[in-house]
């Protein structure tokens, strides 16, 4: 039987500029997007595996810390919520939103990776796996236009994750 797990869902611009974002940091082949990249900023230009290994030994409250000394809260919760994922390796799957709609599903490969070249600067990359299904891309009202939100799914297994 299948069980519901949450997936993350990452929107890595507003919508005025989530086209222009979005087709930049995606590769196509014969029209099909194959990979890309997304990224989210914050705010904070700060490469957070250096800040949080090299300055603070691992220790993610003194993270959280200095992150709240010049973010708010809202800001900070989702940056690290966007870096726990990036990071985990057990954290694979994820929608790409544009504003509170998901619209693709997506693995990850990869981990976080920090390019100031970037607008949106806190990066993973992905592979494309599908369009987001019928159940899946209802929009997620209720929530405001969050960077990072949840999407409900009933998928229990990859297989049928991959539909």
């Amino acid at each position: 039987m299948a069980d519901t797990r949450k997936l993350l869902a990452i929107s890595g611009a507003s919508n005025e500029k989530w086209e222009a974002e979005f087709e930049k940091n995606v590769v196509y082949r014969d029209g099909v997007p194959v990979r890309g990249s997304i990224g989210v900023h914050f705010d904070c230009n700060i490469n957070l595996d250096n800040l949080l290994y090299e300055t603070f030994k691992g220790d993610k409250a003194r993270l959280r810390a200095e992150l709240l000394k010049t973010l708010d809260i809202q800001k900070v919760n989702q940056l690290l919520e966007f870096y726990e994922f990036a990071t985990n390796p057990s954290n694979t799957f994820f929608f790409i939103k544009k504003g509170i709609t998901p619209k693709y599903l997506v693995s990850r490969v990869g981990y976080y990776r920090f390019d100031p070249t970037f607008p949106y600067c806190h990066r993973i990359a992905f592979e494309f796996v599908r369009l987001a299904n019928n159940k899946e891309n209802q929009p997620l009202v209720g929530l405001g236009v969050k960077t990072i939100a949840s999407v409900n799914t009933t998928h229990g297994t990859v297989t049928e994750l991959l539909g």
